[in-house]
């Protein structure tokens, strides 16, 4: 190798380090995602429920979606809090380029927002390692009872129109016969007298 040669071979090395060093940065800056885990989505199953009264504890559902981009497994800790309060801490392995799919049931006390959050901490964890779903709870509208006079003519056509009509036809009945409007059983049906 020339001598010129030998002087631009380390200044090329020296250029080709930095390159690589700055590419994870030049790449997040770009919005490529780069090797490690991640969050990739963080739902709500409903994002509006109602309550009857404001009280009572709702359920709904939630669903995070984590992302392992690396060529090697991770171990990651899943955060999930609402209010500061825990909901669900985990650790999870995820292999190399898999995903990690996580629901759990949401018990919503109080009407109002509802926020949830999602963190990982670990090795090898890149942006988002952070995400936040919302559900609103709502009172639903008080159904009113029917009133009365609605009751009263259901009450009629249940009971009173089906046992008059049997009561008829019981007294239309004598032993078995017919019989005609007068009370006596009709002639031509076998008469015995």
């Amino acid at each position: 190798m020339s001598p010129s040669r030998r002087a631009v071979f380390p200044a090329t090395m020296l250029i080709f380090a930095a390159v690589l060093c700055l590419f994870p940065a030049l790449a997040a800056a770009a919005g490529v995602p780069s090797d490690g885990v991640s969050i990739t989505a963080f739902t709500a199953s409903l994002a509006d429920v109602g309550a009857r009264t404001g009280t009572e504890p709702v359920e709904s559902g939630l669903n995070l979606t984590l992302q392992n981009t690396g060529g090697r497994a991770a171990n990651v800790t899943v955060t999930i809090t609402e209010k500061g309060k825990a909901l669900l801490s985990k650790s999870v392995t995820i292999s190399p380029n898999g995903t990690y799919n996580l629901s759990l049931v949401w018990k919503l006390q109080g009407t109002g927002g509802h926020t949830a959050v999602a963190v990982i901490t670990g090795e090898n964890v890149t942006a988002p390692a952070t995400m936040q779903t919302t559900c609103n709870v709502r009172l639903l509208p008080l159904v009113e009872h029917p009133s009365p006079w609605y009751t009263i003519p259901c009450a009629f056509l249940v009971i009173v129109v089906p046992v008059t009509g049997i009561w008829l036809l019981i007294r239309r009945m004598k032993g078995g016969e017919w019989l005609d409007k007068t009370g006596n059983a009709p002639s031509g049906r076998g008469d015995k007298k």
